[in-house]
């Protein structure tokens, strides 16, 4: 799956704007979505060489430190110009979530229907049950690297 660029080296984004940014790290790349209707959570999405999965991190908006929700999984479809395919990301809670809670949910690379594994271009929409609530956050991923997040 795309986004296979360097680290930038541009100074890091001020986090108290409201655009959204888009950070790469030297083994992980990253995007920052905001989500409809909710200004508590932002989801950090990212393609992790390193542990070979796609991870969907749930964010405090406003410290960025991961906040874990108690949800069984999260619905992503990724749209491309003929097809719509859903994926659910599992939970992977991290040691110091609260029990019964996530603030990471994964799919394995290996687990990813075939027709993801080779695109460079693709919309993607995140859909989270948030306190009995329904949010979503879209990222318009194309490889020349300008992100499009909503």
């Amino acid at each position: 799956m795309g986004c296979k660029q360097e680290p930038e080296n541009s100074a890091s984004p001020d986090h108290n704007q409201k655009s959204e940014h888009h950070q790469h790290t030297d083994h992980d790349h990253a995007h920052l979505i905001s989500v409809s209707d909710n200004s508590d959570i932002e989801l950090e999405f990212l393609s992790s060489d390193k542990h070979s999965r796609l991870e969907l991190n749930v964010l405090n908006s406003k410290t960025h430190k991961p906040f874990a929700i108690d949800a069984k999984k999260i619905q992503a479809t990724f749209q491309t110009a003929d097809q719509e395919i859903p994926v659910s990301l599992l939970p992977a809670p991290r040691t110091d979530d609260p029990n019964q809670m996530t603030s990471q949910f994964v799919i394995p690379f290996a687990d990813l229907p075939q027709q993801l594994k080779l695109l460079n271009e693709f919309q993607v929409t995140f859909q989270v049950e948030l306190n009995g609530k329904s949010v979503t956050g879209k990222l318009d991923h194309r490889n020349d690297h300008q992100h499009h997040h909503e």
